[in-house]
């Protein structure tokens, strides 16, 4: 019995097999498709690289401002009392006093220094005896940065 319907279904195989099941795509359209979508995740993953870059080199910058404004104001505190240890008694004998603001300012260095006791500002051009300052305020700037240091004096 098979053999009778060997030759049909064989010619059956064979017609189905020149018939092509699936028609043809057009596959050029679809690679450029997938190409762009890969051109855009290589974009977006660029820009997101540059910006994160951007981002710290900002901060970086910001953060060499205020170690120079800090630096800054530190040399203030080192030089007033670099000074007060030299024997000065007096604090109308500290150099860099501005009579006008009151302050020892440097703009070399670029710092302000305020000179306190417990309660008030003392005026640098004073004729107070050093052992007054309870303690300074030094303000360094360096561009648009400010940093301050409040120093407590003990003397001997």
């Amino acid at each position: 019995m098979w053999n009778i319907f060997r030759p049909l279904f064989l010619s059956v195989i064979m017609q189905v097999n020149k018939v092509n099941i699936m028609p043809k795509k057009n596959f050029k359209a679809s690679i450029l498709v997938v190409t762009m979508i890969i051109l855009g995740i290589i974009l977006l993953s660029s820009l997101s690289v540059s910006l994160v870059s951007l981002n710290e080199r900002k901060a970086s910058i910001s953060d060499s401002k205020s170690n120079q404004a800090f630096q800054n104001a530190q040399s203030g505190v080192e030089l007033v009392m670099q000074e007060i240890e030299s024997g000065k008694t007096l604090i109308n004998q500290l150099s860099n006093c501005d009579t006008d603001t009151m302050l020892i300012e440097d703009d070399a260095v670029s710092y302000t220094i305020e000179l306190r006791d417990m309660d008030s500002k003392l005026d640098c051009d004073s004729s107070r005896p050093i052992a007054d300052i309870a303690y300074l305020v030094s303000i360094g700037s360096f561009k648009d940065t400010k940093r301050s240091i409040k120093a407590t004096i003990a003397l001997p």
